[in-house]
C-alpha cells in the first residue's frame, strides 16, 4: 500500500509521541544516581535496610534540584525514619517513603549456626507484609501498594542495599517467603521506576546463578533493574554510609543492569 505525503507524516508522528511517552518512562540514571546518593547518606540506619520513595516524576526524568527534592520528603525527616526503622517494628510508614530493617521471626527456631533467628528480610515487609508477627494482620499491607497509589503517573524508585538473595527473595520454591509475584505491582507502575541495590548480597557473591536471578526481578518488558554504587577519590569503601553531603569527592553511579539480555558486567562483581 503506498502512503500518501500527509498519511506518512501523521503516523511519523504518531510513532515519534509513542517513543517520546516511552523515554519519559525510563528513569534519568545521573538523576538516580543524586536521589540514591542522598537516601544512603540521609536514611541509611546502618546495616542491610530497604527504602522506597514515590515522588513527582519530573524528579526523576528532567532537571534536578536537590533542594526541591529535600522539600518533597519533608514529611519523612531522615532520623524518625532511621529511629522507627531501628526500633521494635522496623518498619517505617510515611508520606512519601516506606523503610525497613530485617525482622527477627522470633515464631521460628534459632538457627544452629547463627545462633539467632531468622528475619523476615526488609524487601518482604515492605512487598509483602508489614506486620508478619502480628496476630491481626495490618490492613494497610502492602505498604508498597499504598505507596505506589498516592501517584500512579509519579516516580517510584525501590533501593536495597543488598541485592535481593537467591535463596529466599529470589526463590520461587519459597512460596512463603521470596518476592517475585509482589514485584508485579512495580512492574504494572505506570510512571518512570528503578529497583535499585548497592552490593551484591555476601553469600550470592560470585554465585554462578546470580545473573539468572536478578533477571528474575524484572520481568519481560520494561528495564528497570539497576545497580547505583559509591566511589571516592580517597576511599573505595561501600560500607561508608556517613558522608557529608556536601562532600563532592564521593557519589554514586548507577548502572541499568539489563538494557540488553546479559546482564551488564557492574552488575555481578
Amino acid at each position: 500500500m503506498v502512503l500518501s505525503g500527509t498519511l506518512r507524516v501523521v503516523l511519523l508522528c504518531l510513532l515519534s509521541l509513542c517513543l517520546r511517552g516511552t523515554e519519559v518512562k525510563r528513569v534519568n540514571q545521573n538523576n538516580l544516581a543524586l536521589i540514591i546518593r542522598y537516601i544512603q547518606s540521609q536514611y541509611s540506619p546502618g546495616d542491610q535496610y530497604a527504602v522506597a520513595i514515590n515522588i513527582p516524576a519530573k524528579f526523576c526524568t528532567k532537571t534536578f534540584n536537590l533542594d526541591d527534592f529535600k522539600s518533597v520528603l519533608m514529611n519523612d525527616l531522615p532520623d524518625n525514619v532511621k529511629d522507627v526503622m531501628k526500633g521494635p517494628s522496623k518498619v517505617y510508614s510515611g508520606t512519601q517513603l516506606i523503610g525497613a530493617t530485617p525482622l527477627p521471626d522470633t515464631k521460628s527456631p534459632v538457627n544452629r549456626k547463627t545462633r539467632k533467628h531468622p528475619n523476615f528480610h526488609s524487601e518482604y515487609l515492605l512487598l509483602i507484609k508489614s506486620t508478619p508477627l502480628a496476630t491481626d494482620p495490618n490492613p494497610n499491607d502492602p505498604l508498597m501498594q499504598k505507596l505506589l497509589n498516592r501517584d500512579p503517573q509519579g516516580c517510584v524508585i525501590f533501593y536495597t542495599y543488598n541485592s535481593p538473595c537467591i535463596r529466599t527473595c529470589l526463590n520461587e520454591k519459597n512460596k512463603e517467603r521470596n518476592i517475585l509475584t509482589a514485584l508485579n505491582m512495580l512492574r504494572d507502575h505506570q510512571g518512570p521506576k528503578a529497583f535499585v541495590y548497592n552490593k551484591i548480597f555476601h553469600y550470592d557473591q560470585n554465585n554462578t546463578d546470580l545473573e539468572k536471578n536478578l533477571k528474575k526481578i524484572e520481568g519481560k518488558d520494561e528495564k528497570f533493574l539497576y545497580r547505583c554504587s559509591c566511589y571516592s577519590k580517597y576511599n573505595n569503601n561501600n560500607n561508608n554510609h556517613n558522608y557529608n553531603d556536601n562532600d563532592n569527592s564521593i557519589c554514586y553511579m548507577c548502572q541499568l543492569c539489563f538494557s540488553e539480555d546479559e546482564a551488564a558486567e557492574q552488575c555481578l562483581n
